[in-house]
């Protein structure tokens, strides 16, 4: 029997609305207001970006902790710490936010407050640095600032930064020691230190910080990602074998987001070797499935499995294409093989609970989860389904939950009805809007619209909803056996 994966993806809902006088959702103008002050930030225009950041933070919701946790990262990371900071103090839930703030700390950490204008300076030398190929002459300009370089740790990481991206790597990493000698706890150093190492050819000093930066930072779905994108930069700046390299580099873009290049650089699946052959098809289903591409990805993940049955991650990529296709049996077939391969991971376990509580076998499903939750703080889809599975703790283990990854949809979702049933419509829907900035064609965004606008008497909008989840849940992926 083919397998072969037909998919149809569906955008219109023209004829619906046009029967309805509906409240139609909107995308959060505090993040189009952010990108469009982040497109001048990178045209150098910082000053000018500044000024419109302040404005956002002044006016981003006080009632949405997800915007305020988003925009005191995304400031963080660009060098607008005071701006971060105010950004900070707008967060109410402890709770959801602990976890996020936390790693800002960690891997952004100043201990030294910057002046505005230092702080608008030091910007024009990042985003030059960053996005301008500016880097040797910010390199000149930074390391001739004597003053500036001995007020803040941060301008010696810019120098460094600048060096680097100017290939001067002796002179980068005498000044990032520096950096790091005055603020050894900002993580963010220490990764540009890993990729000095690496770039030198010095994989065990660059694998041991790497090490150090994994045991400091909370693993969240997000920094388990680039955690993974270092150890695979080390792999692919140290090996000596240009089909490994290559395995290596295109592992690293995979987890970089940029898939259409990851793609470009696999090497062809040509070993004698099986076991290899079957890592590169399951990389390459990796990317189709990130891609959307599901046809391609099913057809590589099964190429990958017959070449080795033990491959945990053919036997992930098979096990959620028939969870998908609700062929909840078989996805639980290769989830379980999948589990008795698996190393320092619950990834396989997590589905395998998941699917079980499809097939009603709930006490399966809890005492995987118990045994998660035990070892592990770091899966936060354990958190989620020990939620719906848990009713006495509930909210506590959902904002756990989006707390390690705050683009969950199914967190904000279920949070959305839990606020629902205890009638707590504004605070339902905050949550909503939340899911439907992450993915506004979620048919379960519309069911709880939906179910909000009901419990509210507003049917017009209630049906309407109702409608669009229904139309949108009947369009998501099939599968067909020819």
């Amino acid at each position: 029997m083919i397998r072969k994966l037909l998919i149809t993806l569906f955008i219109c809902f023209i004829n619906i609305s046009s029967v309805f006088a509906i409240t139609t959702p909107q995308k959060y103008q505090t993040i189009e207001n952010f990108n469009k002050a982040m497109e001048k930030f990178k045209s150098s225009n910082v000053s000018i970006a500044y000024t419109e950041f302040e404005k956002i933070v002044e006016e981003s919701p006080a009632d949405n902790d997800y915007i305020n946790i988003i925009l005191t990262g995304k400031l963080s990371d660009i060098g607008f710490y005071n701006l971060a900071d105010k950004a900070r103090l707008k967060i109410k839930d402890k709770e959801l936010s602990q976890i996020p703030l936390k790693n800002i700390d960690i891997i952004f950490y100043q201990n030294k407050k910057f002046n505005v204008e230092d702080e608008i300076y030091l910007g024009e030398c990042f985003a030059d640095i960053t996005y301008n190929n500016l880097s040797k002459e910010t390199a000149k300009e930074l390391t001739s600032n004597t003053e500036l370089l001995e007020k803040y740790d941060y301008a010696l990481y810019l120098a460094a930064l600048a060096l680097y991206k100017d290939n001067n790597l002796e002179m980068a990493d005498k000044y990032l020691t520096e950096a790091i000698a005055k603020n050894p706890k900002n993580i963010m150093y220490k990764y540009l230190q890993v990729k000095i190492f690496a770039d030198k050819g010095l994989r065990e000093k660059a694998f041991k910080i790497a090490e150090n930066i994994k045991k400091d930072v909370i693993l969240t779905d997000f920094y388990e990602k680039k955690y993974k994108e270092i150890e695979e930069y080390i792999l692919y700046k140290t090996s000596k074998e240009e089909d490994i390299k290559n395995y290596h580099l295109a592992y690293y873009y995979y987890y970089r987001g940029d898939y259409l290049r990851a793609l470009k650089i696999i090497p062809s699946a040509n070993n004698k070797n099986k076991k290899e052959n079957s890592k590169i098809y399951a990389l390459i289903s990796r990317n189709y499935v990130a891609l959307k591409e599901y046809e391609k990805a099913f057809q590589n993940a099964e190429k990958s499995h017959k070449l080795n049955k033990k491959n945990t991650d053919a036997l992930l990529l098979l096990g959620d294409i028939e969870f998908q296709t609700k062929n909840y049996k078989t996805a639980l077939k290769y989830y379980k093989s999948a589990m008795k391969y698996e190393k320092n991971s619950y990834k396989a376990s997590i589905k395998a609970a998941k699917t079980y509580l499809e097939l009603d076998k709930t006490a399966k499903a809890k005492s995987i989860l118990q045994n998660i939750l035990r070892t592990s703080q770091n899966y936060y889809e354990a958190y989620y389904l020990e939620a719906i599975t848990n009713k006495n703790n509930t909210q506590q283990y959902l904002k756990k939950a989006l707390g390690l990854n705050s683009e969950f949809i199914d967190g904000w979702l279920e949070l959305a009805k839990y606020e629902i049933e205890k009638s707590n419509y504004q605070k339902a829907q905050i949550y909503l809007n939340n899911a439907y900035n992450l993915d506004e064609t979620d048919y379960k965004y519309y069911y709880y619209q939906g179910l909000l606008y009901k419990n509210k008497k507003d049917i017009e909008n209630a049906n309407y909803n109702f409608q669009k989840s229904k139309i949108l849940s009947s369009k998501y992926i099939a599968i067909k056996k020819d």
